[in-house]
């Protein structure tokens, strides 16, 4: 477009003339980077492709992951021969051993003037460098005004000579091959490492980062470590068994769970635990394809600019999956069956799903509500599609458990609230286990605690918080859901003064205190700080 390279002086401005600046370029594109793997035979290498893919998409981008191997490993920037010398703290390098290092250096520029420039960089006493090749066979009137000056200047050089030192400390040169790294490897990852089919990753790719593959695979690792801090329950750990499979398999999986159990949350640690071989989608609730397929494209990383159309969309997405490399993960899978007349619908989204990727040997795997099954039911006996296409090509359906044990809810409990004590964690795991929020109830009760220990300037709630949001806050919430979904009608607000008893109730809330009693339209009932206070219920008065 015209209007994305308009000059300064355009009479009229247009917004979209800095979409094509580089800064607007964030990240890899993945259906170039699957041409790049194609070329890649190590599985090892190819899950570091598409985990730095990843990570260009993200805030921050490989600028920050090469930022964060430099300050990670800054003993690592050196070259092989300097390895062998030794760079550790104190090493001075005798006048040998600074010729052997600068020898395995490269310089800024190219030719013969960077030859000469780099060897400047650490001369020695009593010695005179001149250009390593004569430009003479070039014609070229600016080489030859270099090369007169550099014969000329050889006098005056020789006496500057007798001032450089006889030896150089070895973080002088680790200090230029950190200076090389700061400018260059960002750029490096993104132009060459993940695109150049001539980069080579068995070899050292790069002269002043002889361990950048090994310690591309090491940080792969302690990112994933990172994401592993989460609680693994009883339903995480079908989850991750399950796409394990489907990903070692290559099949389709069906991991069907009642909602509020924690299947989204375990579902996207394990994709963040393994972001060089899962995309984590989820499927809108729209009946179109373009929103779809848009989905899928924003989650893998390809241009979704809006002259697409979906056809251009699914191309692009099928040429990325058909790699086999990536576990395309759909959360929300019942919004795969056509969102209404469910008598005429064809199931576009499934049949292309089944033939495109499924029998394209891609792992896919749908993680869902029974209301997956429901839909199906309804499209068979009301369009006459048949089930036997999907049937047929699930190769594992994991039903998950509608309860966790009551060691997982604390597990989950003491996740978002990292600080609490018992009694805190006793008075979440309750309330989980008597609301229909279930897990997100907990999230729920954390929130309101860090909210109203926040106001009090507290840098982590107390079982006093976490007592006082339940209590004016939460189960109000619940209550007032409750009632709207049943079609109660609020009754008239009636002035009345607050009691003495009320007031006994109230006032302990706001100043923090121990106990408080929950409304009376609760079911709700949690264990007591200690022998002497009251429990926590719900009794109609």
């Amino acid at each position: 477009m015209t209007t994305r390279h308009a000059s300064e002086d355009s009479e009229k401005f247009r917004q979209e003339r800095y979409m094509s600046s580089p800064e607007m370029q964030r990240g890899l594109l993945a259906n170039c980077v699957a041409a790049r793997v194609q070329v890649l035979t190590d599985p090892l290498h190819r899950k570091l492709v598409w985990w730095l893919q990843k990570v260009s998409w993200q805030p921050g981008g490989l600028e920050q992951l090469a930022a964060e191997l430099i300050q990670r490993w800054p003993e690592r920037f050196a070259t092989v021969t300097m390895q062998r010398l030794g760079i550790g703290a104190g090493r001075i390098y005798s006048a040998e051993e600074v010729t052997q290092a600068q020898g395995s250096l490269r310089g800024k520029t190219t030719g013969w003037a960077g030859a000469y420039n780099l060897r400047r960089a650490f001369p020695l006493r009593g010695e005179v460098y001149e250009p390593l090749e004569s430009p003479w066979a070039r014609e070229d009137d600016e080489d030859r005004r270099k090369w007169s000056k550099c014969r000329s200047d050889k006098a005056r050089t020789l006496r500057k000579s007798r001032a450089y030192p006889k030896t150089y400390p070895a973080s002088d040169f680790a200090e230029y091959c950190l200076e090389e790294a700061r400018k260059e490897l960002a750029k490096f990852l993104f132009e060459k490492l993940c695109l150049d089919p001539e980069v080579r990753m068995d070899e050292s790719p790069l002269w002043y980062f002889p361990g950048l593959v090994g310690s591309l695979a090491e940080l792969h690792d302690l990112h994933a470590e990172a994401a592993a801090s989460a609680p693994v329950t009883e339903i995480g750990a079908k989850i991750a068994e399950t796409m394990g499979y489907a990903l070692a398999e290559r099949g389709l999986v069906v991991i069907d769970g009642l909602a509020r159990t924690g299947k989204t949350f375990a579902v996207k640690a394990w994709c963040q635990q393994n972001p060089g071989q899962a995309r984590y989608v989820q499927v809108p609730s729209s009946n179109d394809d373009m929103s779809f397929f848009r989905a899928l494209a924003e989650a893998l990383g390809i241009g979704t600019s809006h002259a697409y159309k979906a056809l251009e969309l699914r191309g692009r997405i099928e040429t990325v999956l058909h790699t086999g490399d990536l576990l395309l993960v759909l959360d929300e899978g019942h919004y795969l069956w056509p969102q209404r007349n469910m008598r005429k619908a064809v199931p576009h989204r499934i049949n292309w799903m089944l033939t495109q990727l499924v029998n394209m040997g891609v792992p896919v795997a749908v993680v869902t509500t029974p209301q997956f099954t429901k839909s199906q039911e309804a499209l068979v006996r009301g369009g006459g599609w048949s089930s036997e296409q999907l049937v047929g090509r699930i190769i594992h359906y994991e039903q998950l458990p509608s309860l966790l044990g009551e060691d997982d809810l604390q597990a989950v409990a003491r996740h978002w609230l990292p600080g609490a004590d018992n009694d805190a964690v006793a008075t979440l795991t309750a309330y989980a286990q008597s609301s229909e929020k279930y897990l997100q109830g907990i999230e729920a009760l954390a929130r309101r605690s860090r909210f109203l220990a926040n106001k009090a300037n507290r840098s982590e709630p107390t079982f006093q918080d976490v007592v006082c949001a339940l209590k004016e806050s939460v189960v109000p919430s619940d209550n007032a859901i409750a009632a709207a979904l049943t079609g109660a009608r609020s009754k008239p607000r009636k002035k009345a003064a607050v009691s003495p008893a009320t007031e006994a109730v109230q006032s302990p809330c706001r100043a923090s205190a121990r106990i408080v009693q929950p409304s009376r339209e609760s079911t709700f009932k949690a264990p007591a700080r200690d022998a002497g206070a009251s429990v926590l219920t719900a009794q109609p008065t």
